[in-house]
C-alpha cells in the first residue's frame, strides 16, 4: 500500500525535474510558470536541517507516549508486551496515514518519517 497518492508523487517528481531544468537554463521564465502551474505543490515539505529537527522532536515525542503508557498498563507477560507494541505499531501507522499525509499533506519533512520508523521498530 503506498500512503501517498501517485497522482500527487508524479506531479512533484516532474516539478523537481522541471526545477533542474530551469536551474540549467533548458526552460525559460514563461515555461517554467507554465510547469508551476499545471503541477501545483500538494506537499509540504522542509530543508534538512528542519527535517533532522522535527525527526528528533518526534521521536522524543512518541518515546514519551509510549513509557507513559507502559508505566499505566505495566505489561507483565511477554503477550502482553507484545501486544502492547503492536498497539502501539497500530495506532502510529494509522496516525501517520491520516493525521500526518492525509489532512496536513507532510511529506520527506521529519514527521512523517520517525512516525513511520518507530512504528516499524513496534512491530519488529
Amino acid at each position: 500500500m503506498i500512503a501517498y497518492p501517485t497522482e500527487q508523487l508524479d506531479a512533484l517528481e516532474s516539478r523537481e525535474t522541471a526545477a533542474r531544468w530551469h536551474e540549467k537554463g533548458l526552460l525559460d521564465d514563461a515555461q517554467w510558470q507554465a510547469v508551476l502551474q499545471h503541477y501545483p505543490a500538494f506537499f509540504k515539505t522542509s530543508n534538512i536541517f528542519l527535517r533532522i529537527g522535527l525527526g528528533f522532536f518526534c521521536l522524543i515525542i512518541l518515546s514519551v507516549a509510549m513509557f507513559l503508557s507502559g508505566l499505566l498498563l505495566k505489561p507483565q507477560s511477554e503477550l502482553a508486551f507484545s501486544l502492547f507494541f503492536l498497539f502501539w505499531a497500530a495506532v502510529l501507522l494509522f496516525f501517520l496515514e491520516q493525521a500526518i499525509i492525509r489532512i496536513h499533506k507532510y511529506f520527506r519533512n521529519g514527521l512523517d518519517d520517525m512516525t513511520l520508523y518507530v512504528a516499524l521498530a513496534c512491530l519488529i
